[in-house]
């Protein structure tokens, strides 16, 4: 059987609306097979994955968060002009692990063939300004923005 190639923009459109529904049967078909994909480990570290893994960490984050938002956005730093999913405003799926760290964060998805073959944490983006988490927190723990 040969699989059908689709678009860069329709996978990402297909993984949005699964992100949406939250149904991972939508997603597992999306993804290669011997793809690379990033995962926050338990110590909050950035981690390399199979696609196996990557769907039960990503089933795990899906039963905890609903997802309300996914704009795009591109790549300005490491892949300048890839497609970056924002989801919920750049706070899912990563946690902020410390006040050095931006304070969202993208999927970068990288297509080959049909299918996506990457999927990264992305900190620098084209249209969303994303600060360090330091420049969003006063020192007595209040939220503001800095202007």
């Amino acid at each position: 059987m040969v699989k059908e190639k689709i678009s860069n923009k329709d996978i990402l459109k297909l993984f949005s609306n699964a992100l949406l529904k939250g149904d991972l049967t939508l997603i597992e078909p999306l993804l290669s097979k011997d793809g690379c994909f990033d995962i926050q480990n338990n110590k909050l570290k950035t981690v390399e994955v199979s696609k196996e893994k990557y769907l039960s960490w990503l089933k795990s984050k899906l039963t905890k968060t609903k997802i309300t938002s996914i704009y795009f956005d591109q790549c300005l730093h490491c892949k300048i002009g890839n497609s970056v999913l924002i989801v919920n405003h750049g706070e899912f799926p990563r946690k902020i692990k410390d006040s050095s760290e931006r304070s969202k964060t993208g999927l970068m998805i990288d297509t080959e063939d049909g299918e996506i073959k990457m999927i990264r944490f992305c900190y620098v983006f084209v249209k969303t300004e994303n600060k360090w988490f330091f420049e969003l927190q006063r020192p007595n723990g209040n939220d503001f923005e800095i202007m």
